[in-house]
């Protein structure tokens, strides 16, 4: 006779899936009654902590869909929402667009300032001076 293998999975990965499970075993020990099989395990306590974790989980649920609403908001304030960028006026993005572009021009010449309102600046010198011509690459010899 050939031996038979069982496996029953608990979905501990898939919290829905889990939820459910734990959700039917305990309506159904419920119905049961005193006729349950699982009169001896603390079905009580199992039954309580079932309530909470729901209970916990709905809360979870619609706080972080208030969650993502906020984040949305301040998205757009800060300019950064859909369909938003450095141009679009009256965000954060747009001002500090213009308050970098407005610091460049007062410190033409010594940008490097510009670290001391908080921005990173890079700076980086050519090897031609700025009004340095560059020359055109030798002719290729033909062989």
């Amino acid at each position: 006779m050939a031996r038979k293998n069982v496996k029953v999975d608990l979905h501990v990965n898939k919290i829905e899936a889990l939820m459910t499970l734990l959700s039917v075993v305990n309506k159904k020990h419920i119905a049961l009654g005193t006729d349950s099989p699982l009169n001896h395990i603390n079905m009580a306590d199992f039954d309580s902590k079932l309530k909470v974790a729901e209970t916990k989980r709905a809360s979870s649920k619609e706080l972080r869909a208030q969650s993502e609403a906020l984040m949305e908001a301040a998205y757009s304030i800060i300019g950064l929402g859909i369909d938003q960028g450095s141009t679009s006026p009256g965000t954060l993005y747009y001002y500090l667009t213009s308050i970098r572009d407005m610091l460049l021009v007062i410190y033409k010449g010594n940008e490097e300032q510009l670290s001391t309102w908080g921005f990173n600046v890079v700076s980086s010198s050519s090897s031609h001076g700025d009004n340095a011509p560059v020359s055109d690459p030798p002719p290729v010899e033909d062989m």
